[in-house]
């Protein structure tokens, strides 16, 4: 597989193994806050952040492989800038752009509306 980052080159393919290359770790960390205290914004937007990034501690997975569902701007902005996987938006105000423009990867008007798929 080929790298397209600037001199960089090939690379191993490592399809089944889900461990990240050293060099994508430090770049995650460099583009990600590392802890709260460094994260810069809103304080609504800081306290829900706060309250994703422990409930995905305490299940024992990384956010990016945790879905935050919300129907608050600020509670979809924190899931976005937070870097989970998933970010539902509940639209309960007939207003779904608000919740898209926050960073909602997908808006619907009723959870009920939602499936989730095992694999």
């Amino acid at each position: 597989m080929s790298d397209p980052r600037p001199g960089k080159g090939e690379r191993p393919a490592r399809a089944a193994d889900p461990a990240p290359f050293p060099e994508d770790v430090r770049e995650e960390k460099r583009l990600r806050p590392l802890s709260l205290d460094e994260f810069v914004g809103q304080p609504q937007v800081r306290g829900q952040l706060s309250i994703f990034l422990e409930a995905a501690r305490r299940l024992g997975v990384s956010p990016d492989r945790a879905v935050v569902v919300e129907d608050a701007i600020a509670g979809v902005e924190a899931g976005h800038r937070g870097g989970f996987g998933l970010v539902i938006g509940v639209d309960r105000t007939g207003h779904p752009e608000a919740l898209r423009e926050g960073g909602a990867d997908v808006v619907v008007p009723d959870l009920s509306l939602v499936t989730v798929g095992l694999h």
